[in-house]
Order: structure tokens, then C-alpha cells, then sequence
């Protein structure tokens, strides 16, 4: 083919693509097309080329063309080229069609999985039944900077619930405080970014909820900051 045998010739007499496209006065681009079978250069253009690149047109051309060959002969042998050229590319771009249509329903169906995937497990989720009695276990608090950390561990566990604390003052002086808990291997941690008043007695619910049950469970009672730490009741948690 025409663009190989430019490629092949070019590199062989150790000319660039940015050299012959300066000796033809053309843009580097326009060589480049040449060599992947983009567009095919006129016959004034391949005597050009066969000169710089020092061989013959027909050598060029890789067809038996007659050395003496004129300027219409060259164009009849382009214009073969080209029309083979376009045959290419419309089986080119029938074969893209067809793996795009692939991919496209590939794409959906692969979707479809994750969807219905997804529903499963939320139904799956949203069907779990809290037990009739939830307590609380290995209860622990530390100090944090400009506050304290709580972690406990629940008997209803599951990491698609959600785990909702709130801090609530028991002579109600100071707002609740509600915070998120992160449930992790079976135990929920919550911060609170707060410093207890050493004159006030807190108490500290857990709110456990996702999309068909709630429940609210006492964590504390009679929470209370001290010299050393904290000292607080637990009760069992009907």
C-alpha cells in the first residue's frame, strides 16, 4: 500500500516526517495522515514525494506502472488507491459499530446487575427485625481533645444500621446533644465535642434505626464527670 511504502521508504533514507513535510511544504500532520492511510497525497504530490525520497513513482505506488507513466495514469492509479482506501474505512467503521452495539449492551445489562444487586441487599437489609430485647455491653470512656469518646458495644449489630447518640442533661440546663456513631466489628464508637460540667449528671441514649425498624435504648444513666474520669449507671436495657 501506498502509505506503508512512504513510511518504510522515509525511515530506510533516515528522513523525518517533520523533514519531508518541510521539503514538500506541507505540515508534518499531512504526512502523518500519508503514512496511517488517512488521505492519499495527489499525482503532483507522489512525483514530489518520489523525488525527495529519491525512488520512482512506481516504486512508490508498489503497482506496475509504466515508467513513463503521465500524470493520468498516476491520478487512475490514486484514484483505485482511494476508492480501496474508502472500502477500508467503511469496514473500519461497520466493525466499530458493531463493538459499540457490544459494549452498549454489555453496559446495560452489567447495570442492570448492580441495580437489581443492590435491591436485594437493601431488602435484605430493611427486612432485618431488631429482638425483643437490646442491651448494651463493654461500655468504656476516655477523654479527647475538647471532649470524650464513648464506645460500646450493642447486641443488635448489623453495619447497614444506623447508630444515633444523644447526650442529654438531666436538669435540662444544657441543650441535648445528638452525635453519629461508627459501627465497626461489632462496636460503635461516638464523639462528643464537649466538656461535661463537673455540677451536671447526663444521661446517654442510643437511637438504632434503618428503613422498616427504630428503637431507642438507654446507654447511661446518671452520668457524671469526676477528678479522674467519669462515673456513670448502666441499667439493663428492656
Amino acid at each position: 500500500m501506498l502509505n506503508e511504502n512512504i513510511k518504510t521508504i522515509r525511515r530506510q533514507k533516515g528522513i523525518t516526517q517533520e523533514e519531508l513535510a518541510s521539503r514538500l511544504h506541507v505540515v508534518r500532520q499531512t504526512v502523518s495522515k500519508w503514512e496511517k492511510g488517512l488521505s492519499v497525497p495527489d499525482a503532483d504530490i507522489i512525483q514530489a514525494i518520489a523525488t525527495e525520497l529519491d525512488v520512482s513513482v512506481q516504486e512508490l505506488l508498489g503497482a506496475e506502472v509504466n515508467p513513463v507513466a503521465d500524470r493520468s495514469e498516476i491520478a487512475e492509479q490514486l484514484s483505485r488507491i482511494n476508492e480501496q482506501m474508502a472500502i477500508r474505512n467503511r469496514h473500519s467503521a461497520l466493525i466499530w459499530k458493531v463493538v459499540g452495539l457490544i459494549l452498549a449492551v454489555a453496559l446495560i445489562f452489567s447495570t442492570s446487575y448492580i441495580y437489581f444487586n443492590l435491591r436485594s441487599q437493601v431488602k435484605q437489609v430493611s427486612a432485618i427485625e431488631f429482638p425483643d430485647t437490646i442491651e448494651i455491653y463493654n461500655i468504656s470512656l476516655k477523654e479527647i481533645d475538647n471532649g470524650f469518646e464513648c464506645s460500646f458495644v450493642p447486641s443488635a449489630g448489623n453495619s447497614k444500621m444506623i447508630y444515633t447518640v444523644t447526650l442529654h442533661s438531666l436538669s435540662h440546663d444544657i441543650p441535648d446533644k445528638i452525635e453519629t456513631a461508627e459501627y465497626s466489628n461489632g462496636i460503635c464508637t461516638v464523639k462528643f465535642m464537649i466538656e461535661l460540667s463537673p455540677y451536671e449528671e447526663y444521661n446517654m441514649t442510643l437511637n438504632i434505626r434503618n428503613k422498616r425498624n427504630e428503637r431507642n435504648v438507654t446507654i447511661l444513666t446518671k452520668l457524671s464527670q469526676i477528678d479522674n474520669g467519669y462515673l456513670w449507671n448502666t441499667p439493663w436495657i428492656q
